[in-house]
């Protein structure tokens, strides 16, 4: 299941037999996605849900979409957490945890210190308004991911900052201050 899809292609680039996705994203997005798909004649086994995911109801979208909520279910997160309240994440979360029997939860988030311009680094702080002035302004973080998955009754699989996997994957140190700000983390109910 990818939340806040967009236009992501994991369901055409990741097909595997017995794996269908399910995306939520806005109508207009979701029409545009499969319209694209219908033009270049690509079928994966993906279920293309129009809504928000918190103001039209998580678990009624996914009922009315054939989700089968006992099935084993890997959840991508990407790009959504910072945009929204954190109590509107936790109660996303909470809402998967009541109704998926088994699921494994990844996302991005940043620093709390990112949200409130106060890392003392000028560039990010230019960011962050950068993000404010466009309309898509960043408006929660996480400063112990530990505690967050411990309050909702999850664990921790994995967590690494940016840096850490861009010093794993390109063999150097990143010189970007966000790469201490910004994390990646996999919770597991």
């Amino acid at each position: 299941m990818i939340l806040g899809a967009g236009l992501d292609t994991r369901a055409v680039r990741k097909q595997s037999a017995g794996v269908r996705y399910f995306e939520i994203d806005d109508p207009a997005t979701m029409e545009l996605k499969r319209r694209c798909y219908a033009d270049a004649h690509i079928d994966a086994d993906m279920r293309l849900i129009p809504g928000n995911y918190v103001t039209d109801g998580l678990i009624d979208l996914l009922r009315s979409n054939g989700f089968e909520f006992d099935a084993p279910t890997y959840l991508i997160w990407e790009g959504n957490v910072m945009y929204m309240p954190l109590a509107n994440d936790k109660y996303t979360i909470l809402q998967l945890k009541q109704h998926v029997s088994q699921f494994w939860l990844s996302f991005d988030y940043l620093t709390e210190s990112v949200i409130a311009k106060t890392t003392g680094d000028a560039g990010l702080r230019i960011l962050v308004e950068s993000f404010e002035a466009i309309g898509a302004p960043w408006l929660s973080g996480i400063d112990d991911i530990e505690s967050f998955a411990c309050e909702l009754g999850l664990r921790v699989l994995e967590n690494f900052t940016t840096g850490q996997l861009y010093q794993r994957y390109r063999g150097r140190k990143g010189s970007s201050p966000i790469f201490r700000h910004y994390s990646i983390c996999t919770l597991a109910s």
